[in-house]
């Protein structure tokens, strides 16, 4: 039920986008536009309606990317140099930081007061589960995991968007194959055409945006056919480095759908994009509906071109900046 109410929230989303600004703007013009820089803030309106029941403004959305921007910059800083902490308060820089974070929870509790005023919540989104889970010790508690949630899930989810839709426009066959196997199908059978399936899960295996991977402890000892690690050891698991290894992957840095209609147990091993276990991505569901009524819309209702592949970035994530497309209707 509650997939279902996002996969309508994102849908409404992404052709109100189509509608407001794609088209006028860039399809009708024939003008560029530049794709991660456009699909990250509609998934961050995306979230932000579908899982907390808010409205953003465009206004709010601009001011969240710039703290943010800031918030991750300066913790980056503080990782190579964990001196940092202690003298850049007193600077400059320092209080813009923490002014940015100031601003970063004014706005997750304006969205947990606007939940509270609603009349007719709805069941089963973040927003309920955090605001009405006792176990929280107080309101900055909730606060600190919805600002959570909205940091972590719309850069990830729109820049996998950006990715795949720049590997379907630099290969027009793919991107033709997708299309014609989506003619005619409802949004409810998108999740089950398997062109659109192969495509999200090869751009999720040759961009994964958490590139840099995760860490873990080990809580007791582990032993494989080739290596021993003691209990306590820190294990980093680079998914880059995984998901691009040619010992299990055939070509592995080619953009390769069909290698997904029958994959060998090799390639499904190294492929875990949003990580295993307990500790995997919380909010897959929703970056999964996202990203399928996104991709789906785009690519059924236009034909996409490179105008400029931009660069690879990989400062936090790994995005494709500056990268532009041209829209044609179909």
């Amino acid at each position: 039920k509650y997939v279902k109410r996002v996969n309508l929230i994102v849908l409404e989303q992404v052709n109100k986008w189509v509608k407001e600004v794609l088209i006028p703007n860039h399809v009708e013009k024939e003008a560029p536009f530049e794709i991660a820089a456009a699909l990250v803030r509609q998934v961050l309106k995306g979230i932000s309606a579908a899982g907390f029941e808010y409205d953003m403004s465009n206004e709010e959305v601009e001011l969240l990317l710039e703290e943010w921007e800031i918030i991750h910059r300066e913790i980056a800083k503080r990782f190579k140099n964990p001196l940092r902490q202690m003298i850049v308060p007193f600077t400059p820089s320092g209080q813009r930081y923490a002014l940015a974070l100031v601003r970063s929870h004014e706005f997750a509790r304006k969205v947990l007061k606007n939940y509270r005023a609603l009349e007719d919540p709805k069941e089963g989104t973040i927003i309920s589960l955090i605001a009405n889970n006792t176990s929280y010790e107080s309101d900055d508690d909730r606060i600190a995991e919805i600002s959570l949630f909205f940091h972590a899930g719309h850069d990830t989810t729109g820049n996998t968007l950006a990715w795949t839709i720049l590997e379907l426009a630099k290969n027009p066959s793919e991107q033709s194959k997708v299309r014609n196997a989506l003619q005619g199908k409802s949004s409810d059978e998108w999740r089950n055409v398997l062109e659109l399936q192969c495509a999200v899960k090869e751009g999720l295996r040759l961009h994964p945006v958490a590139a840099g991977g995760t860490w873990r402890v080990l809580k007791n000892d582990m032993k494989t056919d080739k290596y021993f690690f003691v209990k306590g050891t820190h294990v980093y698991i680079p998914l880059l480095a995984i998901f691009r290894n040619e010992e299990y992957v055939d070509k592995p840095d080619e953009f390769i759908p069909s290698r997904w209609i029958d994959p060998s147990d090799d390639l499904c091993s190294v492929s875990f994009p949003f990580s295993l276990g307990r500790r995997n991505c919380m909010g897959q569901s929703l970056a999964i509906a996202e990203i399928y009524n996104c991709l789906a819309t785009l690519i059924a209702g236009f034909e996409f071109t490179v105008y400029d592949e931009g660069k690879v970035d990989f400062f936090n994530l790994l995005k494709p900046v500056g990268a532009k497309l041209i829209a044609k209707k179909v």
